[in-house]
Formats: C-alpha cells, sequence, structure tokens
C-alpha cells in the first residue's frame, strides 16, 4: 500500500487476524500523533471493549485481547484526536 501523507483526513487503518480467536493488532499509519481511542461495539451497538493508546510515531500498533468476546460480528471504532472515527467491521471466531 502506498502512503500518501498529503490526504490527512483519511487515517490507514488496518487490523488483523479478522476473524479473531485471541487477540486483534490494530495498525494506524498516519502522521499525526496524539490519543487513539479503539473502541469495539457488538452489533447491537453496546460497547464491549475501549482502549486508548498515546501515538507518538508515525506508525502506531497495539494489540487488544478479545478472547472473552463471544463469538460474532463486531464493529470497531478507531479515531485520533477529535478526527471523525475510522469504522472496520471486525469478526470473532
Amino acid at each position: 500500500a502506498v502512503v500518501n501523507p498529503s490526504n490527512s483526513d483519511m487515517p490507514v487503518i488496518d487490523h488483523f487476524p479478522n476473524p479473531a480467536q485471541k487477540q486483534v493488532t490494530v495498525i494506524v499509519n498516519k502522521e499525526e500523533r496524539g490519543t487513539v481511542l479503539i473502541s469495539i461495539y457488538s452489533i447491537d451497538g453496546k460497547l464491549v471493549i475501549q482502549q486508548q493508546v498515546k501515538k507518538e510515531e508515525y506508525v502506531l500498533s497495539t494489540t487488544i485481547d478479545v478472547q472473552n468476546l463471544q463469538k460474532g460480528t463486531y464493529l470497531m471504532k478507531v479515531s485520533i484526536g477529535n478526527n471523525t472515527p475510522e469504522i472496520r467491521k471486525m469478526i470473532k471466531q
């Protein structure tokens, strides 16, 4: 993937493995630094996991423990500072 730093309002968010079993690694590939808030919601909108991480480098990689989640589909919301959150679908096996 080519990173285009000029496109600053679209963070590049990735997570793997998907489907996840025990943990999921979240990658935020963006110039902006600050507090990254990662929220995982069940499909009916309940917040099940929330994690804050300080982003001090261009690329942030963090791991979230998901082994206590029920099997199914979740929505992962990732936001940096006051930016519009990015939403990704995550499947728990």
